[in-house]
């Protein structure tokens, strides 16, 4: 017990030894000489100077033996801590001399720079303000954009490279390469120019090593650093379920309707023969454990993440901004009543957080659609009076699971007004087709005609050769002179927006009832519903 406390007693008082202010100082004034030595030795060939250099390495292996011992009981941590402090104090040039004499000792002589990092060890230094500047400077340009980064990186080699272009200039060198621009751009980039400094003035070795060592710690040191940031950051991002999509298809909870809605995803892609889809599905609890596995196909990729999804952040992970659908299916339990308690205000909790994610994303081009599982859908028209003051960005779609089907759904997330068709087509009082000759405006989409009709749901077109296109993508600009195909009670709409019936009533006042001023449309007409009733 008296030799451990002993020895505890001596370590503590090395590390306060080593703490000490003077010690410190002392420390960093032979750290400060030994660089200033080891750039000499680079530039004259002096044996003091080779023996200063040799005192400086056996001083510091001296020192960082002491510090050894101020590791009681923590030996391994001592080599963590001071690896790189060996590497900068052993004197390798010596050691390489001698297994390859043959080696031009100006170059080994550039081993010893790296003492210059053993400057930042010291408290003082790391404390004082301009190192606490570079390093908040240096922790903010690794957050910003890799571009950005990139950017600033050779923004400021170009400015190193003509301050010291400039600098060769004065000195009046001539390098082989004609212009000093060019031999300090070579330079920065690789050290392999130093080889053509043979028979140069020492100002101008001095020069062309300094631009060498800041080439290295640019390209070497922070470069790497950068890019090591940005790979790290990025794989700690899928790590965290993070999802880097566009235009996919976003299911939140779990619900019986989900495997078909990935197969009818997968008879769309090719019947319509589109590109493959990708399908995110995040559920609350892993989906291996509940038995709710998705598995991908050829042209539905399932993407499978875990966690809540109530939040903004959790939204934003899984690129929900970008999707083109966003469907909320909620949460379920065994106990149907409980389903009905949880699942509504899940829905209404994340259908808040994706109006407040897109709202501080208003620079984005397009909205997904947002199709809402509401058990109840009488808290639907609550919800809709709630929303207001977000205004109309995206479509939203109430459905309930007893009602539609994965099919339907499916449907939706391609064409969100798919679903007032169907509405139309199950309602119970029943329902026409019609043809309306509406006055549409030059490179008119259907979205700007779909829920313009006070009475009718537009499913289609007919184009001036006869046929028709049925249930046409939002975005599909409308053919000149076509006529629009609605579902409706009665003629309601098409006789308001019939102008050619009126022109003729004009004209001919005594028709007979048996005669028919407007010739019916020809072609074939495929029925899309049934009404069971």
């Amino acid at each position: 017990m008296g030799t451990s406390y002993t020895e505890k007693n001596f370590a503590g008082r090395l590390e306060l030894f080593f703490k000490n202010s003077v010690v410190e100082a002392v420390l960093l004034f032979l750290i400060s000489a030994s660089v200033v030595a080891a750039i000499a030795s680079l530039l004259f060939h002096n044996d003091a100077l080779e023996h200063l250099n040799l005192f400086f390495s056996i001083v510091f292996s001296i020192e960082l033996t002491a510090r050894y011992f101020t590791y009681d009981g923590k030996k391994k941590e001592y080599f963590r801590d001071w690896w790189m402090d060996w590497l900068a104090t052993i004197p390798w040039d010596i050691f390489l001399f001698f297994l390859f004499p043959g080696g031009r000792a100006s170059m080994l002589r550039l081993l010893r720079l790296p003492r210059i990092f053993r400057i930042l060890r010291f408290r003082r230094i790391k404390k004082s303000e301009p190192a606490r500047w570079l390093s908040y400077r240096f922790r903010r340009l690794l957050e910003v954009s890799i571009w950005r980064q990139s950017m600033t990186l050779l923004l400021v080699s170009l400015i190193f490279v003509w301050i010291f272009a400039l600098m060769l200039d004065k000195v009046g060198m001539h390098s082989e390469h004609g212009d000093n621009f060019w031999f300090s751009l070579i330079t920065m980039i690789s050290s392999d120019s130093i080889f053509e400094l043979h028979g140069q003035e020492s100002l101008v070795k001095g020069l062309v090593l300094l631009l060498s060592f800041i080439g290295i710690v640019l390209f070497n040191g922070i470069l790497i650093a950068i890019i090591i940031g940005k790979l790290m950051e990025y794989l700690g991002g899928l790590n965290n379920g993070e999802v880097r999509e566009k235009d996919h298809i976003i299911l939140l909870g779990w619900s019986e309707c989900i495997p078909h809605i990935v197969a009818e995803l997968e008879d769309y892609c090719v019947s319509e023969r589109k590109p493959p889809v990708k399908v995110v599905v995040m559920t609350g609890d892993s989906p291996a454990s509940a038995g709710r596995m998705i598995s991908s196909s050829p042209h539905v990729k399932v993407i499978s993440r875990v966690g809540s999804f109530q939040n903004e952040e959790a939204l934003e992970r899984i690129s929900a901004h970008k999707a083109a659908a966003v469907i909320v299916l909620g949460d379920a339990a065994s106990d149907r009543k409980l389903s009905e308690r949880l699942n509504d205000p899940v829905v209404t909790r994340t259908l808040v957080s994706l109006e407040t994610l897109l709202d501080d994303k208003r620079k984005e081009s397009r909205f997904p659609v947002i199709i809402l599982n509401y058990l109840d859908l009488g808290k639907s028209l609550h919800v809709t009076e709630f929303l207001r003051p977000f205004g109309s960005r995206s479509t939203k779609i109430f459905f309930n699971p007893l009602f539609f089907t994965g099919k339907l759904i499916a449907s939706m997330c391609v064409n969100p007004y798919s679903e007032a068709i169907y509405n139309e087509l199950l309602s119970s009082q029943g329902n026409e087709f019609h043809s309306v000759r509406f006055p549409l405006e030059e490179k008119t989409c259907w979205e700007d005609i779909a829920l313009s009709f006070p009475r009718s749901i537009p499913v289609g077109y007919r184009d001036s050769g006869g046929e028709f296109r049925m249930a046409p993508l939002p975005g599909e600009v409308l053919p000149d002179h076509a006529e629009i195909v609605v579902l409706s009670e009665n003629e309601y709409d098409s006789r308001i927006f019939d102008f050619s019936r009126t022109e003729i009533r004009k004209q001919q006042p005594d028709l007979s009832l048996c005669s028919s001023p407007i010739p019916r449309p020809s072609g074939t007409l495929v029925v899309v519903g049934v009404n069971p009733k």
